[in-house]
């Protein structure tokens, strides 16, 4: 089953950066909340069409979701 959604947010930052930070997996266990393990499943800088998986951990479980 795939679940679309987005999130809306307004940072005072230059697009860039904010853009920079978020394709950067490897800082992600900095800001992101109950973040076990990332895995990138293709090679190379981000790209459209990259994809991994992201295993978090939520209320003891720990969940993973495939992101594209």
């Amino acid at each position: 089953m795939s679940i679309q959604f987005e999130v809306d947010r307004t940072i005072q930052a230059p697009k860039e950066d904010v853009f920079a930070g978020l394709l950067d997996l490897k800082s992600a266990e900095q800001w992101m909340q109950g973040l076990v393990r990332i895995e990138r499943l293709d090679e190379g800088p981000m790209h459209e069409g990259s994809a991994w998986l992201e295993t978090r951990k939520m209320f003891g479980t720990e969940a993973t979701e495939h992101f594209k």
